[in-house]
């Protein structure tokens, strides 16, 4: 009787972090490269057989690492060159240029 492939998340500790953990290899190896748009929760969710509430978990730790950026409705991005420009021009906000002026001044 064959044995079904073990999931690559499968192992000791919480599958959130072992789906974050096999990610953010992914990242780190160029097998998802900078910029790319990592899969859908429910994509994720399915691809690895976890909840979608254990893929949300998982790639809010890539967040936390700084390895991605997820937009508001658009999904999550690896972060590279275009994902780090967009990200500085979101954070930039009309008023708030740096002034020679010390705080409580």
């Amino acid at each position: 009787m064959e044995e079904e492939p073990r999931s690559p998340i499968e192992g000791p500790g919480y599958r959130w972090e072992n789906l974050a953990d096999l990610l953010a290899g992914q990242i780190e190896s160029g097998e998802i490269p900078p910029d790319a748009k990592l899969p859908s929760l429910r994509e994720l969710s399915e691809d690895y057989e976890v909840s979608v509430n254990t893929a949300k978990a998982a790639v809010r730790s890539l967040r936390e690492r700084g390895l991605v950026v997820t937009w508001h409705g658009g999904g999550s991005y690896a972060i590279g060159p275009q994902t780090r420009e967009r990200l500085e021009r979101r954070l930039q906000r009309p008023g708030d240029e740096q002034t020679d002026v010390p705080p409580g001044a």
